[in-house]
């Protein structure tokens, strides 16, 4: 009987107008609905103790019976990543710009933010905590430098990567190299900035739970650490799925404002 009332829900959601929505929504959401349950099984069949691996129900009741204390530390790390992920994209496009006017700049740059790049931010946040104190401004630094070179890189790639013909064609109206940057060198890029905004922005995540396991005052990274010490996995569990929440969420609003401004990538006309 449920079986048949499942195939028919299916049917009628996968027909008509709802079949574009749910060939994106329902498989996905149907996979999550399977682990749940795998997860279920397995922690209440091997009898696994809660303070080892809680069960999903028991997750769920964490955030249900302390919401409040659950939102403000997830929009203090979604400040966190976000400010640093602006900050970033900011000076990366500025610097990609000065860059690619100028190749002794370039071949003197590029090394240093490759250092930065290779070395483990985990190794260097105890010195920028040292240097910058235990507030906001560590945890957004180090989300910084995290999101910095995969924009640099993208960005000076798509500046560069210009139409020699229309590169040509700009020269020939005397455009200045301001304006052959804004209209043809920045226009290009686009697509390669949200390509690079789409790496960066889980990283942003992950940078502002490392300031938050080096400063401990606020944020889910600094209710992972207590959790842990503390052994509830529950806390811990939660803190995990909101912060995926967040990195999902900033992502999704990044494809969603990509479709708007790098329309012609999506728009596809056929005679």
């Amino acid at each position: 009987m449920i079986f048949k009332m499942l195939y028919k829900f299916l049917n009628i959601i996968f027909s008509g107008k709802l079949k574009p929505f749910a060939f994106k929504i329902v498989p996905p959401l149907f996979l999550i609905i399977l682990i749940l349950l795998i997860w279920e099984i397995i922690v209440r069949s091997l009898g696994i103790p809660d303070y080892v691996v809680p069960t999903w129900q028991q997750v769920i009741s964490e955030l249900y019976m302390k919401p409040m204390f659950f939102i403000e530390h997830s929009l203090i790390t979604l400040m966190e990543a976000f400010s640093g992920f602006i900050l970033g994209m900011i000076f990366s496009i500025f610097l990609a710009a000065v860059m690619v006017h100028n190749n002794l700049l370039e071949r003197s740059i590029y090394p240093i933010a490759l250092m930065l790049k290779v070395t483990p931010i985990i190794a260097i946040a105890p010195l920028i905590v040292i240097w910058l104190g235990f507030g906001y401004s560590p945890k957004i630094f180090i989300t910084f430098l995290i999101t910095f070179f995969p924009i640099l890189i993208n960005a000076l790639t798509g500046f560069k990567d210009v139409d020699n013909n229309k590169y040509r064609f700009f020269q020939i109206l005397n455009a200045s190299k301001f304006e052959i940057f804004l209209k043809l060198r920045f226009f290009t890029a686009i697509p390669y900035l949200f390509s690079a905004f789409k790496i960066s922005i889980p990283l942003s995540v992950i940078g502002a739970v490392v300031g938050e396991w080096f400063t401990g005052n606020s944020g889910l990274g600094s209710i992972i650490l207590v959790s842990n010490n503390e052994l509830q996995t529950s806390t811990l569990f939660a803190s995990i799925l909101l912060l995926s929440l967040i990195g999902c969420l900033l992502t999704v609003c990044t494809n969603l404002l990509e479709k708007k401004v790098v329309f012609w990538r999506y728009n596809i006309f056929i005679d």
